[in-house]
């Protein structure tokens, strides 16, 4: 395993059998100091600590690190360490030290008493649909995720790489999470993190500004010469993150460990010790590593000695001085070493130097026949010949047998190694050991092969058919490094072999494999940001393509990059264009008529067949190529609406469904579908409309919840709840989950939507303020992993509503920031600029909030401003249905404030369009009618006992669990009424059902202000105290 490599290849472990090696390391006992106490942090608190161990090479940073190995596993906790090696041209695997450090903590955890049935299933449960992303990387983690989760993921279909990034890194977080516990908590030790791939920089990056991390100790350590590749990632001294510099010893250092090395006590060592300190400090300035190389070299000259008769050691320090004089660097003493092997095994170590992989058996003994002068492959014993020929390099321990493979002991005997060979050897070699890797079938060793042979300059690979093999190597080593989420290495594999087909035959003789190639780069680069390299990509996709399907693929890239990187304004002129491009025409100048006459003949195309008809349209066997031109179809809408071309999206809306009447349905016919239904109901076009949700309900019934199509169908469940059903009764027809898993997809923008009318959804509901809040964090969380920080501005005002309603006064760094009691409107308005989705947006709710916490005229204000600057179109049903109640509430309240006439004006206005969705068969404009009608019977001072009737009519329309925002607001409005009205005693009884549904919203402002309110109508002498109790 990667922690008993660790402890072989520390810094200063090379000991000869003659020296006894030290359990801890010599001379740290600070340093120890620090380590163990932020473990007893970790084990004490269960909390999240961080320690940067740092120092030249060979001050024992690795040893100081495994020295709380013992101190964790006596305490019950798990050690687990990986290291990295130099990393030029990605010749280790992506995440290579943590992944094995995680294979290492699977294993521990397996074995122990800890892991049954249960602890499994948490883990499983922890890591939910993000498991996938694992698989691939941490080979033993199959026995956590038996059954759905442990399927392979090929990441080189899938839509958007980034989303995938994004959920690697939340796996791996959440496997740390799942792993750990108060009872057992992680030490997870990465070594030489200077050499770490860029995927694993952002892995660690992420890792060490997680602030849900509980019960885990990070030890993380670099050499300070190569610090500044890892300026942007360290963080700074704190708290929770503690600095370890690890520097050479000074005289006294040495001293302590050459006499603990030599076994030597201070008051009977020979005389000459001291003077060999003080040489030793002369050449090797106490550096460990370094330290323990001179006493070996000087032993294997016989130049000190244990002699056994006297039982002390002897040094011939002039000896030791003339014959060291020359060896002022620790690379004269490896070399020393060096000549001491055979010219065979120096070749053969040096093939090895130049990869940092272990080398297993078979794969030696073919690189040793084919660089050797001889076959050393004998017919009897062939690991016999190897191991004889490996034998002086193990006993001088220069390479280590391990159970999976050979390695060498350390870094710098390695590099001693590779600055042996020349240029001109070194391509031969690289030659040698990509033919052997291509050789071989599994993925690994295709990656390898890429690695190895892209070393060799065109000259030794000049044939056309050896450039072709090269090239179809370096696709190959980009799906395993895109499988496992390292997409920067994934990138430089395809640019290379795309290299290497350049020429006028590129795309005649090679066009599948140059067709493949460029379509993952132009998806990589869009992951990347660079909207030009990814349109330079695509634009060669389009030129060279031979079928529709291929042009449809193309052009999905290039939509999807521009959604992804609010690329331009015009929606309407780059929409037009796609659509011409893949035979759709369009009119230069949209105009309603245009639409008018498209939405008729749709119409008639729905008329034309009965409901079956038309769900027999859909096609599982479906050509690929139909399938992606209704993909792409659906890709525009979106587009359009995102950059405000209304008309061309609704146009292409409707050919999308005219393609699906004519050719046939598919999966991505679901976001056309649902939004005709939207648009019939928006047209007072109510049976249409129902009918239409029937189908969509139908569709998603037949076709399931798919990987790759989860928006679409949360979209579609949406629209069902709010055309079909009663959110009452359809709130559990969708999950959260749905909602948060589809965002692996990659269709960001459509997850967006998704996103925001499933809030409402819930909110309306009255789903538990803390359960929405977990949902909201979690996908914001998720949205700042994929650095889309535009995207963000639209979970703010969510996110704020909920805080503020649960009276949170802390706020996080990256949210609106909280003034008072309401939303700071300024910077979030500077902040979306002329955004006007999410002004209105900002707007509907800060009238919601006002409402809800009672600032009645600041809500009068809220809801002026909207209906003034951005009034809610009625396409916006699901901004329309919630601003429109709840205006015609506040202006219902500020009558009963005021007793002014125009407000009862104001508010019928606005309980008008709910009386309108009424007509339209939304269902639960029903019970707002119904509550309309309460505060009109309060303005005509109907009796007392209707009232009470109505009020409770409503309450008990409403089920047990959920709409505790509806259920709130009638009591509220019962008891402010009902004691407006002089009924006090009876008022009261409603202002109880406030305090108690409000605590179980988690309505944690609103519990306040009810309980303040009871205090006053109760008897004098009862305290807020008791009242909280009863």
């Amino acid at each position: 395993s990667s922690t008993v490599i660790s402890c072989i290849s520390d810094d200063d472990g090379l000991f000869t059998e003659t020296f006894p090696s030290a359990v801890l390391p010599l001379g740290r006992k600070n340093e120890m100091m620090t380590l163990e106490n932020a473990y007893d942090r970790v084990s004490m608190n269960h909390s999240f600590e961080k320690v940067i161990i740092h120092g030249e090479s060979g001050t024992g940073k690795t040893t100081l690190a495994m020295s709380v190995q013992d101190k964790v596993l006596k305490d019950g906790g798990f050690f687990c360490s990986g290291k990295y090696f130099p990393n030029s041209d990605f010749s280790q695997d992506p995440f290579s030290a943590i992944m094995a450090a995680f294979s290492d903590l699977c294993d521990l955890m397996l074995q122990s008493d800890h892991c049954d049935d249960e602890h499994r299933a948490g883990v499983k449960a922890e890591l939910g649909p993000d498991a996938k992303f694992l698989i691939n990387v941490v080979t033993n983690i199959s026995p956590f995720l038996v059954g759905d989760g442990a399927e392979k993921l090929n990441q080189s279909n899938e839509m958007m790489y980034s989303c995938a990034f994004a959920s690697f890194k939340i796996a791996c977080k959440a496997f740390l999470r799942a792993m750990s516990s108060d009872e057992h908590p992680i030490v997870l030790f990465v070594d030489d993190i200077q050499w770490m791939d860029e995927g694993s920089k952002e892995l660690v990056k992420s890792l060490l500004h997680d602030t849900s991390m509980s019960n885990l100790l990070l030890i993380l350590s670099y050499r300070d010469e190569d610090s500044f590749y890892l300026d942007d990632i360290l963080p700074r001294k704190s708290e929770t993150c503690s600095d370890i510099q690890v520097g050479n010893f000074d005289f006294e250092g040495v001293h302590d460990m050459v006499f603990t090395k030599l076994g030597l006590e201070s008051n009977n060592a020979p005389t000459d010790m001291n003077t060999l300190c003080s040489l030793i400090v002369n050449k090797t300035h106490g550096n460990p590593f370094h330290v323990v190389q001179f006493l070996e070299a000087i032993q294997s000259a016989e130049l000190l000695s244990f002699e056994a008769k006297s039982s002390t050691w002897m040094c011939n320090i002039e000896r030791v001085q003339k014959e060291t004089m020359i060896s002022d660097s620790l690379a004269d003493l490896i070399a020393k070493k060096v000549t001491r092997l055979n010219s065979e095994t120096q070749t053969l170590l040096k093939a090895m130097s130049l990869s940092p992989c272990r080398f297993t058996e078979d794969v030696l003994l073919i690189l040793a026949t084919k660089i050797l002068a001889r076959v050393v492959v004998g017919e009897n014993a062939p690991s016999i010949v190897l191991r004889a020929l490996l034998h002086k390099a193990i006993q001088e321990e220069m390479i280590e047998d391990t159970c999976d493979g050979y390695q060498f002991s350390h870094d710098k005997i390695r590099a001693e190694f590779e600055g042996m060979i020349d240029e001109r050897e070194r391509e031969n070699l690289h030659l040698v050991l990509g033919r052997i890797f291509l050789a071989k079938s599994n993925d690994h060793a295709k990656y390898l092969a890429a690695v190895h042979l892209n070393c060799v300059t065109a000259l030794m690979i000049s044939s056309e058919e050896d450039k072709v093999t090269l090239a179809q190597a370096n696709l190959e080593a980009s799906k395993y490094c895109q499988d496992r989420s390292s997409f920067e290495a994934a990138r430089s594999f395809l640019q290379k072999g795309l290299a290497l087909l350049e020429g006028e035959r590129k795309w005649t003789k090679n066009f599948h494999l140059s067709f493949e190639m460029t379509r993952l780069l132009a998806r990589l680069e869009s992951v990347g940001g660079n909207l030009d390299s990814c349109l330079s990509a695509t634009s060669d996709l389009l030129i060279w393509a031979k079928s529709p399907h291929e042009t449809t693929i193309g052009l999905m890239i290039e939509i999807d990059a521009r959604i992804s990187s609010y690329a331009i304004d015009d929606g309407a002129k780059e929409g037009r264009k796609v659509l011409r491009i893949i035979g759709f025409h369009t009119p230069i100048r949209m105009t309603p008529f245009h639409l008018y006459f498209k939405l008729k003949k749709v119409r008639k195309l729905l008329d034309g067949k009965q409901d079956d008809g038309i769900l027999g349209l859909l096609d599982p066997k479906l050509d690929t190529s139909t399938c992606n031109v209704q993909k792409l179809l659906s890709r525009i809408v979106l587009y359009c609406l995102q950059r405000k071309a209304f008309l061309l999206s609704i146009y292409t809306m409707l050919l999308a469904v005219e393609h699906a009447m004519s050719i046939g349905l598919s999966p991505h016919s679901l976001t056309s579908f649902t939004y005709l239904g939207a648009l019939e109901s928006c047209l007072g076009k109510n049976e249409r409309a129902s009918r239409i949700g029937n189908l969509v309900r139908k569709l998603v019934s037949l076709q399931g919840c798919s990987t790759n199509d989860d928006a679409a169908v949360c979209f579609a469940k949406i629209f069902i709840v709010f055309r079909e059903e009663t959110i009452r009764h359809g709130i559990h027809r969708f999950t959260p989950e749905d909602v948060d898993s589809s965002f692996q997809n990659g269709d960001l923008l459509l997850n967006q939507i998704v996103f925001e009318m499933s809030f409402f959804i819930r909110f309306w509901g009255g789903e538990n303020l803390e359960s929405l809040e977990t949902s909201l964090r979690e996908v914001y969380y998720r949205i700042r992993e994929l650095g889309q920080t535009k995207l963000l501005v639209h979970f703010h005002p969510l996110l704020q509503v909920i805080l503020n309603l649960r009276d949170r006064d802390h706020r996080l760094e990256d949210l609106v920031v909280v003034t008072g009691e309401i939303m700071d409107e300024e910077e979030f308005l500077r902040s979306i600029d002329d955004v006007m989705h999410l002004k209105i947006l900002f707007l509907v709710l800060k009238t919601i909030l006002a409402y809800t916490l009672g600032f009645y005229e600041k809500a009068e204000e809220a809801v002026c401003e909207l209906s003034r600057s951005t009034p809610i179109r009625k396409d916006r049903f699901y901004f329309a249905i919630l601003f429109n109640f709840y205006a015609s509430m506040i202006y219902y309240a500020r009558y009963h404030e005021t007793g002014r006439g125009r407000y009862i004006c104001k508010a019928r206005k606005h309980k008008s369009f709910i009386q309108h969705c009424h007509s339209l068969g939304i269902p639960d404009a029903n019970i707002l009618l119904r509550i309309f009608e309460i505060e009109e019977a309060c303005i005509r001072k109907s009796d007392v006992v209707k009232i009470c009737e109505l009020f409770d009519s409503v309450i008990n329309y409403l089920p047990a669990d959920g709409f505790n925002n509806l259920k709130a607001l009638a009591n509220e409005r019962a008891y402010y009424l009902l004691n407006k009205l002089g009924y006090r005693e009876v008022s009261k009884r409603y202002l109880e059902k406030v305090v108690h549904v409000c605590k179980d919203w988690h309505a944690t402002a609103k519990y306040e202000w009810a309980i303040r309110e009871y205090s006053g109508c109760c008897a004098v002498g009862s305290t807020i105290k008791d009242l909280r109790s009863r």
